[in-house]
């Protein structure tokens, strides 16, 4: 037992190991009834805990709530996107040393710019739309009026972001031992920050479990590769993960769910990627009962989701209101993130906060529809597919991305149920939101539930432009220039029952993996399971072997645990 507003500080590089989830299992008090007494951690249910919350696990070289400083050296020249290097003002290039994590970022360079979801009113975003603010003028119903372009990056104001590693110093020029993902540009005062102290590296958890903490349950904190491993998290307020100014941190096999407070606002969400935290690995793990399954704030750069279960997001009364699923949203920032091979009830990119860029969606299985699952307030029963109508979670859509999510790639992904998410069940293929309860689609590519309910045109655009025709989308959008906002090659959906390849796809071959170079160890565990698991090209896709197989393939092995029971023992 922990007592509340204690914690487990890792500040050097070692593993902090228990005998396995459900064995070693670190617990905070629980109150019975809300409010909770003031010694008491997370109780279910309820908004309020004891006195001083705090995370059961903090992983930092410099403690909790204690700041790193970090000092900007100008860059010379822009960053190419792809390059290796950077040159930097010489009189402080001294400052930055081979091995070292550093950070590269810009100033968003955000006015008042043409709305593209409704052209009568202005939004506050950068010339290119690469940063946009949920921030309208006049204002409409959604807008957020908080200062988030201060909140959940390092420095104010610069949301474009990505930490690296230093391979080597030569003068005023920089190497780093990955490419830089977006182009920095001097006009925009493109800045390499160094961090006064290094970051810790190589701190792990594994093997445990923990419950009922009430400011998330684990963070990690300038930490480079630093890990969770067959980790449970459980009962939990706030964000459960918290991975914040972290370079390489990697999940793997956890097991994330039941948030004692499911609701918006930052009490029940899963997992985290705050403060410029880039090229995050999280894979083969099980994400699941929260309001919020994945937020990205601010960061993500470069990052891996990949073969995990998401799923049963939901807001504590709302049943229907069917959540954002597999994300890299929820405030401004994240960029080139790529989703592979995840099993999840939707894809998504939300615009409360701002928006998203650059992610990709390869091999995944989206649904469109929720797991049953039972409220933890009510008691009540949930099923999306009640009936075989699957209509019941709305608004139901296997793709959504909301406004401003510019340059999102679909490639390889199997959408839909079989018999379920077709036209007699009130489906469509390319849909807009029309309320509650008239919004089912296979894509929703622009949606937005505030203001007029107009897609953003931007985001409809298609190249090439398949499927056609509906809230903006262009069919003579055939290069892929700025204005051709989303791209979709390959993928199988169950509402035409059959593949869609880009009409300049002569090819129509998908590779296994876009950052695996083989098989996954895990891929073999068990009872050995196919892969890549999702095919879209079989023919036909059948219902008779896991959705998104055609027959031919075991499934998911995150999945296939949690089906069993046995979220950390596969069958």
């Amino acid at each position: 037992m922990i007592p509340e507003g204690s914690y487990i500080l890792l500040n050097k590089g070692i593993t902090l190991r228990g005998a396995g989830p459900g064995v070693t299992i670190l617990s905070r008090p629980t109150g019975p009834t809300c409010p909770p007494p003031a010694t008491s951690g997370a109780t279910m249910d309820c908004p309020s805990s004891g006195s001083g919350p705090s995370e059961m696990i903090h992983i930092s070289p410099v403690g909790r709530f204690v700041k790193n400083t970090v000092t900007p050296c100008a860059l010379t020249s822009d960053a190419a996107a792809g390059s290796y290097q950077v040159t930097v003002t010489k009189s402080c290039a001294s400052m930055f040393a081979p091995g070292r994590q550093v950070l590269l970022d810009e100033l968003s360079g955000a006015q008042p710019m043409p709305d593209p979801e409704n052209p009568s009113h202005q939004i506050w975003a950068s010339s290119d739309y690469r940063v946009v603010y949920n921030m309208h003028n006049p204002g409409i119903g959604g807008d957020d009026g908080t200062d988030v372009k201060c909140n959940y990056t390092i420095k104010c104001d610069r949301m474009t972001n990505e930490i690296k590693q230093i391979r080597s110093v030569s003068g005023n020029m920089i190497t780093f031992d990955s490419p830089v993902m977006i182009a920095y540009r001097v006009s925009h005062e493109a800045d390499l920050w160094n961090f006064a102290t290094p970051f810790l590296q190589m701190a792990g958890v594994e093997g445990l479990t923990t419950q009922y903490a009430d400011n998330g349950s684990i963070e990690m904190n300038y930490c480079a590769y630093c890990w969770l491993y067959e980790v449970e998290t459980r009962y939990y307020v706030g964000s459960s993960i918290n991975l914040v100014v972290g370079f390489r941190p990697q999940l793997e096999k956890f097991y994330v769910h039941e948030a004692a407070l499911p609701v918006p606002g930052g009490a029940g969400y899963n997992i985290a990627l705050k403060l410029d935290t880039s090229e995050a690995l999280i894979e083969n793990g099980i994400s699941i009962l929260a309001n919020k399954l994945m937020v990205a704030q601010g960061s993500g750069s470069g990052s891996v989701v990949a073969y995990n279960y998401v799923d049963k997001q939901y807001i504590r009364d709302q049943d229907g209101w069917q959540e954002f699923g597999l994300n890299a949203s929820h405030l401004v920032g994240p960029h080139h993130m790529l989703f592979e091979g995840n099993w999840a009830s939707n894809m998504d990119s939300d615009v409360t906060h701002g928006d998203s860029v650059y992610l990709t969606f390869f091999r995944n299985q989206s649904t469109g529809v929720r797991g049953p699952f039972t409220d933890l307030h009510t008691g009540a029963a949930q099923n999306d597919s009640a009936g075989g109508g699957c209509t019941g979670g709305s608004p139901a859509r296997a793709t959504g991305p909301q406004p401003y999510t510019y340059w999102t790639s679909f490639i390889g992904n199997v959408l839909g149920v079989p018999g379920c998410t077709v036209a007699s069940n009130g489906w469509h293929l390319n849909n807009h939101f029309g309320g509650p309860n008239s919004s089912d689609g296979i894509f929703l590519l622009g949606w937005y539930s505030g203001g007029n309910h107009q897609n953003d045109p931007t985001v409809a655009t298609i190249y090439p432009a398949t499927p056609p025709g509906v809230n903006g989308t262009n069919s003579s959008c055939t290069t892929s220039r700025t204005n051709c906002a989303t791209i979709l090659d390959g993928n199988y959906d169950y509402f035409q029952n059959q593949i869609t390849w880009a009409s300049n796809d002569t090819a129509q071959i998908l590779p296994d993996s876009l950052y695996l170079p083989g098989k996954p160890a895990f891929f073999n565990a068990g009872s050995g399971y196919a892969w890549p698991w999702v095919n879209p090209a079989d023919t036909p896709q059948v219902a008779t072997g896991p959705i998104g197989c055609g027959g031919t393939c075991s499934g998911l092995p995150a999945k296939a645990r949690y089906d069993a029971g046995m979220p950390f023992t596969q069958p």
